[in-house]
This record gives structure tokens, sequence and C-alpha cells, in this order.
């Protein structure tokens, strides 16, 4: 098997997200909903999960633009990149390590904010080490396992789809990759047949390639 490229899920995937991570995130967008529609914070927790829930678009940020008109970005800035991430996550020694070993050249596809992806790989210590990160406006927020983000991926990379590994930790969006004839790695603690390899954690992505 000749893997040129490599595409990797960000989340749970290059870095497990820490509680308080992800509890800080869903904190500022309650805030910023509460506020915005002057409602109380556990209105607003539900009003949450109604706008990721809404037209099944899988993204909070712009299911509160569809729902409401709030500008996408302004929605990111005030909730995913209003934290210290320095507070939660620090370079990833072993995983910087591992990224030099892997002559691949190496994407990230995320269905979250590309500027939240960005930060998180800045504080790890690996940001270089990639060509490019997609996040959900680049494929205009048709989410993984939609197959959008694959074909942004594929466009960008120029390379037959059997030459390409994609790493995941989410068996659903592994399952559009097969069905385009990419290589499949699941970070899974079980025996899954329905990708190519499965691994503990990211750190034994190297053996396989």
């Amino acid at each position: 098997m000749k893997i040129k490229s490599v595409i990797f899920d960000n989340d749970n995937t290059l870095y497990r997200v820490p509680k308080e991570l992800y509890e800080a995130v869903i904190n500022n967008m309650d805030k910023l909903i509460a506020d915005y529609l002057n409602i109380s914070k556990e209105k607003a927790s539900i009003e949450r999960k109604n706008c990721y829930a809404f037209n099944n678009c899988r993204s909070t940020g712009y299911g509160f633009y569809l729902k409401y008109g709030f500008n996408v970005k302004k929605f990111n800035e005030r909730t995913y990149l209003n934290i210290a991430f320095n507070r939660y996550l620090k370079k990833d020694y072993k995983l910087v390590k591992l990224l030099e070993n892997i002559s691949q050249r190496k994407i990230i596809l995320t269905n979250n904010p590309k500027v939240f992806a960005e930060k998180i790989v800045s504080v790890l210590g690996i940001k270089k080490f990639f060509n490019e990160i997609f996040g959900e406006e680049d494929y205009n927020f048709n989410l993984k396992p939609k197959l959008e983000p694959y074909h942004v991926s594929l466009n960008f990379l120029k390379e037959p789809s059997e030459n390409i590994l994609m790493v995941e930790d989410t068996l659903e969006n592994l399952l559009t990759a097969k069905k385009l004839g990419i290589k499949t790695a699941l970070i899974t603690n079980k025996k899954i047949d329905n990708v190519d390899f499965c691994l503990k954690d990211i750190y034994e992505l190297e053996e396989f390639l």
C-alpha cells in the first residue's frame, strides 16, 4: 500500500479533548445566546442544542445564523476563540516526533471552525506539519459524513483516493471515505471490521504507513 497523503480529523484524533476545554466552549455559547436573545442561561442551553440540530446542520454557530442571522465569524470569535487555550492544552512532544517521522503530506479535516483547529494545533506545537487545515466554512457547513468535505480534500491533494489514508475517531465519517476508495484508520479500543486499520491512539499510526 502506497500512502502518499494522510487526512486527519482533529478533535479526539490528534488530541483528546479535555473536558474543561469542551465546557469552556459550551459556556461561551450559552452566554452569547442568553445575552443576544435576552433569555436565561438555562433556556440558552436548550436553544444551543436546538441550533445544533436545526435543519440537521450539526453546527451550533451556523444553526444560530440560520435561525437568528447572527454572523458565524463573530459567533466563533466569542465562543471557540474566547478561551485561554494554554490552560487546557500544552505542546505534545510525542506527537511532534510522530509527525516529524511521517513523510506523507498531511491535512486536517474538521467539522469545527478552521480557526479553532488552528489554535489547537498551534498550542500542541504541530501546526507546521500540515499542508492545509479545512474547517466547516470551507465546505459551506456541509459537514462530515456528507460528501463535500471529502471532495474538498481530494481536490486539494490531487491524489488517487487509494493513495490517501484518513484517520478519524468517528466510524460514520470513515464509512464515507471508504466509499470513495480512501484508506481508513479508526481510533478505537475495539476491533472494527468496517475499516482498514484500528489504532488505540494516534501514536500507533507510524507503523501502518
